[in-house]
């Protein structure tokens, strides 16, 4: 745990107490930028140790003044995909509006239960992913291509509290959200009869990725003991959370071999009907942060922004989508991709669509309905850039791509002092259908107790010469 720690750490830090840090690395993070000349322990590498864990003190103390301060001025301005805010209200111990000694003591207290778990390839040299228990996170997918360049390639904090606070990671940056992901209408919905009214958290007219105090603002329990290669993560909802009737459990496995990232989401023993919609939230920027990171480095603000993603090619298997509103909700039509912006069954580079026919993607695309309920993995997306190449697979009826529209480089700061700007990274939302609580011709969405929910995930990473 030190070495994950110390990875998180190091990024932040003095130079000199950084290279201290990075030699208490594993192999794969050596490679790059900094690396050791000896695969043993030197005297200094086992002085890394011993710092990185003082580096874990630290960085709880400084993380706890720097949300409570900072990031009342920085955070709550951020944009995230309702175009609103964050909500001042939030009676969440991790919210910036409760700066007082009791909530420091509480974050303090809550963070010793935050940990990060480096997965890696053991079988094929290339993939290293991070993880936290914090909103069961992705923080770093680390990836060596085929000249020996090793870049993240996923948005994020450089620590796991952040991801915790409302304020700061208000576009929900490489979480897990539930109950429900993406949009409810009115946030409210009507099961066996009875009407049920959540909190809306989407400019208080809609209820968005499960709430205030979703899934992802909680600290999972890990489940088992997590291998090089696996963890498994899990969090126990409790009746009328954020509105949602009955108690359920859910967990998150991810298992990364040869190249491919598994993540498996389930839910069960449901104590009543309740709606369920699990999503993993990373932003993708093949791209990578180290070149914005050193113009952050050196002072150059304008080049300290990450390259948007308009330079990467998508394509997405699908033949129909679900038109929305002007507030992001479905209308209820599912409509063919011919002729319109969405389609995007070959690859197409975002550019040629945005802005000419597009200001952004912010859309649910239909998959193979048929092989989801069967529960057969079917091919999402694709995305290429960079000599890089990710194939999606998922379980799911639907995927959501969103590419970052209401990323802002003046409220949102990201990893290394980068900040992301507008399309500065894109999402893809293998997910149910939003709103389908209310639409009763899209797939089924509610949980009953004795059943399982079960939505599978496949990432194939690839590089191209």
């Amino acid at each position: 745990e030190n070495d994950a720690i110390a990875s998180s750490e190091a990024s932040s830090l003095h130079p000199s107490r950084r290279r201290v840090l990075l030699r208490a690395q594993p192999p794969f993070y050596n490679t790059a930028p900094y690396h050791s000349s000896s695969s043993s322990m030197s005297p200094l590498g086992l002085l890394g140790v011993t710092v990185s864990s003082c580096a874990l003190a630290y960085s709880v103390i400084r993380s706890s003044f720097w949300i409570g301060r900072k990031l009342r001025r920085l955070g709550r301005r951020s944009q995230h995909k309702s175009g609103g805010n964050a909500d001042s209200t939030d009676d969440s111990p991790w919210s910036v509006s409760r700066h007082t000694k009791n909530s420091l003591n509480t974050r303090l207290e809550m963070s010793k239960l935050v940990k990060t778990f480096v997965l890696a390839d053991e079988k094929r040299v290339g993939i290293e992913v991070h993880v936290t228990n914090a909103g069961a996170a992705v923080t770093k997918l680390l990836w060596r291509d085929a000249d020996g360049v090793v870049e993240d390639v996923v948005l994020g904090h450089d620590n796991p509290l952040m991801y915790l606070d409302n304020a700061c990671n208000a576009p929900y940056f490489g979480v897990v959200v539930g109950r429900v992901a993406n949009r409810i209408a009115n946030g409210e919905f009507t099961l066996d009869g009875k009407q049920y009214k959540l909190v809306k958290n989407d400019n208080g007219r809609n209820h968005l990725h499960g709430g205030k105090r979703g899934f992802d603002r909680q600290v999972w329990s890990v489940v088992g003991t997590p291998t090089s290669n696996k963890v498994k993560l899990r969090h126990t909802s409790k009746d009328g959370e954020e509105g949602y009737p009955g108690n359920v459990e859910v967990t998150v496995e991810y298992a990364l071999a040869e190249g491919e990232l598994a993540v498996t989401f389930e839910a069960f023993e449901a104590s009543q009907p309740t709606p369920i919609n699990l999503a993993s939230h990373s932003y993708f920027n093949l791209n990578g942060h180290t070149l914005a990171a050193a113009a952050h480095v050196a002072g150059d603000a304008r080049n300290g922004m990450l390259e948007t993603v308009l330079n990467h090619a998508v394509s997405v298997s699908a033949d129909s989508y679900t038109p929305v509103d002007e507030h992001l909700i479905p209308t209820g039509e599912v409509a063919s991709v011919s002729s319109t912006p969405f389609d995007l069954r070959h690859l197409t580079k975002l550019a040629e669509r945005i802005p000419h026919s597009i200001d952004g993607y912010d859309h649910n695309f239909v998959l193979d309905v048929e092989a989801s309920r069967q529960g057969k993995l079917s091919h999402a997306a694709t995305v290429k850039a960079n000599k890089r190449r990710i194939d999606l697979f998922t379980t799911a009826p639907g995927v959501q791509l969103y590419t970052g529209n209401f990323l802002d480089a003046n409220h949102t700061m990201g990893k290394r002092g980068v900040k992301y700007p507008r399309h500065g990274g894109l999402c893809l939302e293998t997910q149910n259908f939003p709103n389908a609580v209310n639409e009763s011709s899209f797939p089924n969405a509610i949980l009953k107790p004795g059943e399982k929910y079960v939505h599978r995930m496949l990432y194939k990473f690839s590089n191209e010469l």
